[in-house]
């Protein structure tokens, strides 16, 4: 229930295996209370009314149809992506957010229609996005993301018990989760704002993106730096900033922007100690082994391994992770793609 006094909770991200203690003060409940709010007037508004319109946008059509009539049939037609629900077959279509619940131990959870999710995700959300806009953007994406997991992966709070261990699983249905999000907020944009011009479909994609980021960043976000990452969450913000430099370079068409995102890099970094807990792999951001720092990826059927030089500073992207400054991860990213 809610509480006047401050209070002690886990003040990590959302799936957190990372534990540490915050004091919560009375202006960030009353932050946390207010963003609260505002994501539930934009599920309960905005977000239902989209899923109206998607059923008429989306009925006997493959889901991303009903989003991108213009897209070239031969593009996402895989069982991988086109065996998805369309937005309006989630329960989106009447959920809401939980207002007495303000400690969830996992972050958030879903049931019977209800968000319930922690206090610190709308404070650290708060700290890493400019303002309200920005705020419901993150949290469509988010709740977009979650509703394919709940719909078509099956992963309620009780079946996603300890599905860290399965880092390669939760990779995957991660990056077709985070596709499928950004490709709804295309389509929310779209029919609720105005159609996205040719010449705007670039910005919109990286902006969308980079929201999509700050959104995973904030769940790791507890104010100090970070001195350990789980390798699978280091591997998912890696995917995400080679794609945001790859459409930077290469995305100049609604079409050519979906080629990108319907390919899913494989990036891996080598050079760090890392440790196992529970079943769960770490870096240690502060410890190296005995070998030298290297970033390797298969894509476009290529292996591609290179070692940290003056053009490929890797070490900017173990600093960029303690500090959660992303610009310094996509640098290096920007980097490979030239490279490649």
């Amino acid at each position: 229930s809610r509480t006047k006094s401050p209070k002690y909770i886990k003040a990590i991200l959302i799936k957190s295996d990372i534990i540490a203690d915050a004091k919560i003060s009375e202006e960030d409940k009353k932050l946390a209370d207010e963003k609260r709010n505002l994501c539930n007037i934009e599920l309960t508004t905005n977000i239902r009314a989209y899923c109206k319109a998607n059923r008429d946008m989306s009925t006997n059509r493959i889901w991303y149809q009903g989003l991108m009539t213009d897209l070239q049939p031969n593009i996402m037609f895989s069982n991988f992506w086109s065996n998805l629900p369309a937005i309006y077959e989630t329960s989106l279509a009447s959920d809401s957010f939980d207002f007495e619940t303000e400690v969830v131990n996992d972050g958030f959870y879903w049931r019977q229609g209800k968000w319930y999710v922690d206090d610190n995700f709308f404070i650290s959300i708060s700290r890493r996005l400019k303002n309200d806009s920005e705020i419901k953007k993150a949290i469509r994406l988010f709740l977009f993301h979650e509703a394919v997991h709940y719909k078509k992966h099956k992963l309620t709070d009780l079946t996603s018990v300890d599905i860290g261990s399965f880092s390669k699983v939760l990779e995957t249905a991660d990056y077709q989760a985070d596709v499928y999000a950004i490709m709804n907020e295309y389509g929310y944009y779209s029919k609720t704002e105005k159609e996205i011009s040719k010449e705007e479909v670039k910005k919109f994609f990286l902006d969308t993106i980079k929201i999509a980021i700050e959104t995973m960043w904030s769940f790791d976000d507890n104010g100090v730096k970070l001195d350990e990452i789980q390798i699978r969450r280091l591997n998912r913000y890696m995917i995400w900033y080679w794609q945001l430099a790859k459409i930077e370079k290469d995305g100049n068409s609604l079409d050519e922007i979906i080629s990108i995102l319907e390919q899913k890099p494989i990036i891996e970094l080598n050079g760090l100690k890392s440790k196992e807990e529970n079943n769960r792999f770490f870096f240690k951001l502060e410890k190296r082994n005995d070998q030298p720092l290297e970033l390797s990826i298969f894509y476009n059927n290529e292996i591609n391994r290179n070692g940290s030089a003056n053009n490929l500073p890797i070490e900017n992207i173990i600093s960029g992770v303690k500090d959660r400054n992303g610009d310094l991860i996509l640098k290096v990213m920007r980097s490979l793609i030239d490279m490649y």
